[in-house]
């Protein structure tokens, strides 16, 4: 049974869902021919312009395609919804959750946080935002589909103290219930909220939307964040990134978040394009199932680690545009446990360690897909790199549409060793989805008893230095225990037409500076 404190995120969730919270992992495999990566900014020397439409183009999108913040299951979803809509929180630059439509958000004790809201917050139809509006929206998010965002408030018990101050009770401790507020299928809307005229409070409003196609926006003056410097934003999408490259290149569009990495080399050898790459905490995993024969010893599971060569992967799979992972989500984390030691390439410990477990001469299969062009060239990596260490492995590929069906050994004993790609989750999302018994991903079947706890008492307390180090200690189980192997964290490849500077960067890894073009202008 998953803790009570995570329940929010342990109840079932598409994959497509799943990849969407956040953005889908973008291709991002790399040619050799490109150029050393360095990180990009949005400042440029031309005179800046006032007004004009930014054009964005977006991989995916169909005619399931919505503007309601709570049928939202996918990025590009999530770029529609930031336009029109303000979250509570959100996630600043240097990857922390900061208030955005709250002015204060207070944990009282273990169960009780107080909102308070900004003054004189406008939607697109005038009406001024206030607690009403905040509790509508929470409790038509609990009656969703995506009611496990939010699943740790008691629905029934949220108090209006005045106008702007609302008081969550919550169901079960959550230390990450402002994290869960970033998210934007929890956007505020005004109470009667239509979807058919959907009005929020975020700095632009809906002009057209032709789902699967393109959706336009207006600058709204009164936004309360200040007036963005664009006049609108297009989102087109794309079904093919060779399309959406070529209208780069023939300025149809100027702008393309996530962009696929074997065409790097095109957009940096385009003088009418540049690259914005940044740091961030997306990651392609390598998965140790912890049930099977060969990795129920974590001692196993520690010599796989040390024997992953992650400069080499971070060489020769990205192409530099990534860092060395430490098994770890979220390094920009407040709570990130910075002192654990890095897993180093070590062949010769890591033999000495199966030796001594009786595991020298045992046979792996790595199970691998292609979730992104770069998840079989991850694979291939690893498994050469067990092959020359002495370990008898080979790898197999299975196509991607029933990689995660029980059929195909998804999460079972069957399928020992095998990848995932995850978004740029917080540790707290990540952990809650993906490594607690009964979580509906947590496909290395790892349980460990003290993780848990030290996992839990992270929620039950309200002393910030005694919460860090509850996380500290659960991060050291999981660093050496867990079916998790994180390699490197991916950067973010964003390509802007030349002309477009005022960009931003996003931590997380959405991409497009988490969709806020608020500060995008255009230069002569």
């Amino acid at each position: 049974m998953s803790p009570s404190n995570a329940s929010f995120l342990t109840s079932p969730m598409s994959r497509r869902a799943l990849l969407g919270g956040t953005g889908a992992l973008a291709a991002t495999s790399l040619l050799a021919s490109c150029s050393s990566p360095a990180p990009s900014t949005g400042g440029g020397g031309a005179a800046p312009i006032t007004g004009g439409t930014l054009r964005i183009g977006y991989l995916g999108g169909s005619g399931a395609d919505q503007i309601d913040p709570i049928l939202s299951s996918s990025s590009v979803d999530a770029i529609r919804m930031a336009q029109v809509y303000s979250r509570l929180m959100v996630y600043s630059e240097d990857g922390q959750v900061v208030p955005h439509l709250a002015e204060e958000f207070t944990q009282e004790d273990v169960t009780t946080w107080t909102v308070r809201l900004r003054e004189g917050v406008t939607f697109h139809n005038g009406k001024t935002l206030d607690a009403d509006d905040l509790i509508f929206s929470i409790q038509r998010t609990l009656d969703s589909k995506n009611a496990a965002t939010l699943g740790m408030i008691d629905g029934k018990n949220i108090e209006k103290l005045d106008e702007r101050t609302v008081r969550l009770n919550l169901s079960s401790p959550a230390y990450y219930l402002p994290e869960a507020f970033t998210q934007v299928s929890v956007s505020v809307v005004p109470v009667g909220f239509d979807p058919e005229n959907p009005v929020g409070t975020g700095p632009f409003t809906l002009k057209s939307f032709t789902p699967g196609e393109l959706v336009t926006f207006e600058r709204f003056d009164d936004f309360w964040n200040g007036a963005a410097n664009l006049d609108g934003i297009s989102v087109q999408t794309f079904k093919d990134e060779a399309a959406r490259v070529a209208a780069l290149q023939g300025g149809q569009i100027d702008h393309a978040p996530l962009l696929a990495a074997p065409f790097i080399s095109t957009v940096q050898s385009a003088s009418n394009l540049k690259l914005h790459n940044y740091e961030s905490g997306r990651f392609e995993n390598i998965v140790l199932q912890t049930t099977s024969p060969q990795f129920k010893d974590p001692e196993v599971r520690r010599a796989m680690r040390m024997l992953v060569d992650r400069q080499q992967i971070v060489d020769q799979v990205y192409g530099g545009f990534a860092k060395i992972g430490n098994d770890i989500a979220e390094p920009s984390s407040v709570y990130y446990n910075s002192e654990l030691p890095q897993w180093e390439h070590d062949v010769d410990e890591a033999m000495s360690i199966l030796k001594s477990a009786g595991a020298a001469d045992m046979q792996v299969e790595f199970v691998a897909t292609e979730l992104t062009p770069t998840t079989i060239n991850l694979a291939q990596a690893y498994t050469q790199q067990l092959v020359e260490a002495g370990i008898d492995a080979k790898m197999s590929q299975i196509e991607a549409g029933s990689y995660y069906s029980p059929e195909s050994g998804f999460a079972s004993p069957e399928r020992a060793l095998s990848l995932d790609i995850w978004g740029g989750w917080s540790f707290a999302t990540f952990t809650n989805l993906s490594q607690l018994p009964g979580a509906g991903f947590n496909e290395s079947s790892w349980e460990n008893e003290q993780f848990l706890s030290s996992y839990q008492a992270a929620s039950n307390t309200v002393d910030e230095a005694e919460r860090k180090q509850h996380l500290w200690d659960a991060q050291e189980i999981m660093h050496s225990e867990s079916g998790t192997i994180i390699p490197a964290f991916l950067d973010v490849l964003d390509v802007y037409a030349s002309n477009v500077e005022g960009y931003k960067t996003d931590p997380l890894g959405l991409g497009g500076g988490d969709f806020d073009y608020t500060g995008i202008q255009f230069t002569s």
